[in-house]
């Protein structure tokens, strides 16, 4: 063989390697991102359990933890059925005001009375 097909041959062994690598890079990517999805998923059951275990842990928690679901379901059939309301409509106002006194009261029995500044 001359240098040139041996040159030729190379080329064509190095073209192959290429996209196997490509081939396996485009491989590891996909297993990468499906773990990731998988992960999320965990860790978003995970912190819906701890969730909803404080309040299965505490009766008065657990009553203003529904008090806000049942307000939140209210507002949310409400937005649903066309109702939204004006910028002066009344109804905003009185239920942040609601959600408001839910939050403080779930902070000073949860936290023992702390102030914690927001919960954003």
């Amino acid at each position: 063989m001359t240098l040139m097909e041996w040159g030729a041959l190379g080329e064509l062994i190095g073209g192959i390697a290429i996209i196997v690598s490509l081939i396996y890079v485009g491989l590891q990517i996909k297993q990468n991102t499906d773990a990731l999805k998988l992960s999320t998923v965990r860790n978003t059951a995970e912190d819906l359990a701890d969730l909803y275990l404080v309040p299965a842990q505490n009766s008065e928690l657990a009553d203003i933890f529904f008090e806000a679901c049942r307000i939140s379901m209210r507002w949310r059939v409400l937005i649903v059925c066309g109702f939204t309301g004006s910028s002066t409509s009344s109804f905003a106002p009185m239920r942040m005001h609601t959600i408001n006194s839910l939050a403080v009261r779930w902070r000073k029995i949860r936290f023992g009375g702390l102030q914690i500044s927001s919960f954003s």
